[in-house]
């Protein structure tokens, strides 16, 4: 009865750190998406102090949870993630001449959202239609809007925005991410390595913020794409993508891909129940 004893409480242990890890990856990412381009707003609605993250630590663990907790530190002075890396926020060869901001979407102005909306739909709109999911403006339109998107836009020296992508924190089968959500270039700026690098911004950002995974989802019948990613970018398969887990059949016409980064190569917290995230 004392062994059993004793297995059952190295059981309850491991339990309570692992929902106390969960819990400080969930506040980590919180974090990186809580805060604002002008400052850190708080649960009362000021600026410039700790911000309101609801997180639980099993008193069992506190060591565990703090270490986690103190990792997400360096994101409560995240203003403008380029802010460090000036060389980033120009793209200047193959006869293109660009700035390059990264803003939330409550900062950008509604002309330049409704821009990112009307070029993904006419990118991608047939894509989807040959897809499962199908196309539908609302529910693209709310995506680019949800108050956690940040955009990287590409700007000509006239402000004229002629590329984006659209990304978010988030936690993916208990790693916190950087989850890519699209990737739009104007026709004219095609294949001039554009698109590259506004994705080797995405990963340089999730290595500055402590990342695990840049992330993505694309259609395996947009052939350029899924090239593009996994041989141009070195993506892999992930292994939550459709193919790999089953969880979708053979049929569906999505991949999910991902890149780690160097935060990337540590312990992967166990999923609970699913590969969705545990933040919202």
């Amino acid at each position: 009865m004392g062994r059993k004893s004793s297995k059952a409480k190295e059981k309850k242990q491991k339990r309570l750190e692992e929902r106390a890890a969960m819990a400080a990856v969930c506040a980590k990412v919180e974090a990186a998406n809580k805060v604002s381009i002008t400052g850190v707003k708080t649960g009362g609605g000021g600026w410039g102090e700790m911000p309101t993250v609801a997180v639980w630590a099993p008193p069992a663990s506190p060591h565990l949870f703090l270490g986690r907790l103190f990792a997400f530190f360096p994101l409560l002075q995240l203003e403008d993630p380029l802010e460090a890396f000036p060389v980033f926020k120009k793209y200047d060869r193959n006869g293109l001449n660009v700035s390059i901001e990264c803003k939330r979407v409550a900062s950008l102005e509604r002309a330049t959202v409704d821009w990112a909306f009307e070029l993904t739909k006419t990118n991608m709109q047939t894509l989807y239609e040959q897809s499962e999911w199908g196309w539908k403006d609302r529910e693209k339109r709310d995506e680019l809007t949800d108050e956690r998107a940040w955009f990287l836009i590409a700007r000509e020296p006239s402000a004229r925005p002629v590329a984006f992508s659209h990304f978010r924190f988030d936690v993916e089968c208990g790693d916190e991410v950087l989850y890519c959500y699209e990737v739009q270039l104007e026709s004219q700026v095609r294949r001039r390595g554009l698109g590259k690098f506004l994705l080797q911004i995405l990963q340089l950002v999730a290595n500055s913020t402590q990342m695990k995974k840049v992330m993505l989802t694309v259609f395996k019948h947009n052939h350029g794409a899924y090239q593009f990613f996994r041989e141009a970018l070195q993506f892999d398969i992930d292994d939550s993508s459709p193919s790999v887990s089953g969880c979708c059949g053979d049929d569906c016409s999505y991949e999910v891909l991902s890149r780690r980064t160097k935060f990337g190569d540590g312990h992967q917290l166990p999923a609970a129940g699913h590969c969705g995230t545990c933040c919202h």
